[in-house]
């Protein structure tokens, strides 16, 4: 795991895995299906580490969700669930924010005051905290795949 130089947050490289998994489903599709299941459940660490995380509200922790697409995991809080989830996340740093206060938005403009509220980070945060729980689930379907192709990683 490597540290984002733009954004600070937490980064997982998965270039070679790319490639590992093309070769593994091109030899045995439902291997490469097996190692979804194991990218998705690493996936679901960081998820559930984000739900608690954002415990405080009544909305987030029920926006936060998993979804794999090749071999790259997603996990996002937030839409139309939990809209202010975004503006807590603070891109996984800790600061403040602006906001309208309540009630003041006419026509999806804000008319009153704007105030000052404190970033609650939980995304970023659960990665961090995660991640190498993270690699080693992600490794450990890897290495799955690749048994039952009649090779070892061990």
């Amino acid at each position: 795991m490597t540290t984002s130089v733009s954004t600070g947050l937490p980064v997982i490289d998965v270039t070679d895995l790319r490639l590992l998994a093309t070769q593994l489903k091109a030899a045995d599709p439902e291997s490469a299906a097996q190692l979804r299941v194991g990218l998705r459940a690493a996936g679901q660490l960081v998820a559930d580490e984000a739900k608690a995380r954002a415990s405080w509200s009544t909305k987030i922790p029920g926006s936060v969700s998993v979804s794999t697409y090749g071999v790259g995991v997603k996990v996002k809080a937030g839409g139309p669930k939990a809209p202010m989830a975004k503006a807590f996340e603070h891109g996984g740093v800790a600061g403040t924010f602006n906001h309208p206060v309540y009630g003041n938005a006419t026509g999806g403009k804000a008319t009153g005051p704007w105030v000052k509220q404190n970033a609650r980070p939980f995304l970023g945060p659960a990665l961090a905290a995660k991640g190498q729980d993270v690699e080693t689930a992600v490794i450990d379907s890897l290495r799955g795949g690749l048994r039952a192709l009649g090779l070892d990683l061990s």
